[in-house]
């Protein structure tokens, strides 16, 4: 079967490739075609077959972003793409975001040439998640339109892989039945990220054998000041507290770090490919999944928290959104009430029970193992495809 998998985020950057790469793997090992097109990105992501996944990449070049234009709005991007995918004749389109340079091409295939069409929705982006945490001016102007588009994208699909509860929730309120939606939380790299001696990894990156080291990895910003004063809290209580932080916000995180007097404590990381990112994980006591009280959690499934069970060490997160059923449900890790205090606590449990923690990541690992491979998590999304009924127009 040939599958299109359509991106708003540029092509190497954003939870949205994150999903859509992952799945184009294991479709690509189960015999599919699969092409992957979005705004141009990384610049090791060339148009043409990559020789390890064997995922065909679709990308025009990118005017809109030399115009200081948003990728996922540019016209020219949009153009571009639909230039390039409107001659694949795909069985399956799979739409991940809800901006024009994915979700308009993706109509475009449904419409005129009635390819079915599913939309991922991994983020609620409207009024009373992302938008509310805009400025006044963001929230009625890319607020407003993200709001529009995200309704639009979805009911019009035949189709909706959805991240969590709630999401799927509205969605049956816009009057997309059960049968058009699959609840699709997120993954874990197994065959990339391994259980790993602390102790190598740590004197491999420089790393004092007997700090306690939490480590929070991701590229979202809106739970920082949240994961900031939870650690700050463990470091009042634990001196040899440290907090290490992966991804593209590390310099954010310094920041809040001085704003709370613990910036010494903070060890950034910049962004690593998955081929390395299980020895950083590795040299970690907590993995740390601070989900804030706020509305866009309740649309929100972390990609890490797959990264972090395949890793094989102990997560605290909080009991926002779909993450406390989960672990309470799973025994799988610790979650605290939305409180940095409580958080702390928790953390301070595992750090001070080593063989709590080390259950907590055995049963992570298990976990992941046996339900949250991306090999398993394919196979559902191609069920979900061969039963999906055509229709919406």
């Amino acid at each position: 079967m040939r599958i299109l998998l359509l991106v708003q985020d540029p092509l190497g950057s954003g939870a949205n490739f994150t999903r859509a790469e992952s799945l184009g793997k294991e479709f690509e090992r189960l015999g599919h075609e699969v092409w992957l097109a979005g705004p141009p990105g990384r610049s090791d992501i060339t148009p043409g077959r990559d020789r390890a996944s064997g995922i065909r990449w679709l990308s025009p070049p990118g005017l809109g972003r030399r115009l200081l234009l948003p990728a996922a709005f540019s016209p020219w991007i949009l153009f571009g793409i639909l230039g390039r995918v409107r001659a694949l004749h795909p069985q399956i389109v799979h739409s991940f975001g809800h901006r024009p340079a994915a979700s308009i091409p993706a109509r475009f295939l449904q419409r005129r040439q009635h390819i079915r069409h599913v939309a991922d929705w991994s983020d609620w982006w409207g009024a009373g998640g992302i938008a509310a945490e805009r400025s006044w001016l963001g929230r009625r102007t890319v607020g407003a339109l993200d709001e529009v588009l995200e309704r639009w994208s979805r009911v019009t699909a035949d189709g909706l892989s959805v991240a969590t509860r709630h999401l799927a929730a509205m969605a049956r309120s816009w009057g997309i039945g059960d049968e058009r939606i699959l609840l699709l939380p997120g993954g874990a790299r197994i065959d990339e990220i391994h259980p790993l001696p602390q102790e190598a990894a740590r004197r491999k990156h420089g790393l004092d054998l007997g700090d306690r080291i939490l480590v929070h990895a991701g590229q979202s910003a809106f739970d920082l000041p949240f994961t900031m004063d939870c650690f700050a809290e463990v470091a009042r209580q634990e001196p040899r507290a440290k907090l290490m932080v992966i991804g593209d916000n590390r310099g954010l995180s310094l920041l809040a770090g001085r704003q709370r007097g613990v910036q010494d404590r903070v060890i950034p990381f910049r962004h690593v490919p998955y081929s390395h990112l299980g020895e950083l994980l590795a040299c970690g006591d907590v993995m740390l999944v601070p989900f804030a009280n706020l509305g866009l959690n309740l649309g929100r499934f972390p990609n890490r928290l797959g990264d972090y069970f395949a890793a094989g060490r102990p997560v605290v997160t909080n009991t926002t959104g779909d993450l406390g059923r989960l672990f309470e449900e799973n025994a799988i890790g610790l979650a605290a009430e939305a409180t940095p205090q409580a958080t702390a606590q928790a953390v301070l449990r595992v750090l001070s029970d080593p063989a709590l923690a080390a259950d907590l990541g055995g049963r992570g690992r298990r976990f992941a193992e046996q339900r949250m491979a991306w090999p398993i998590v394919a196979g559902e999304v191609l069920a979900f495809y061969d039963r999906l009924p055509r229709g919406v127009e």
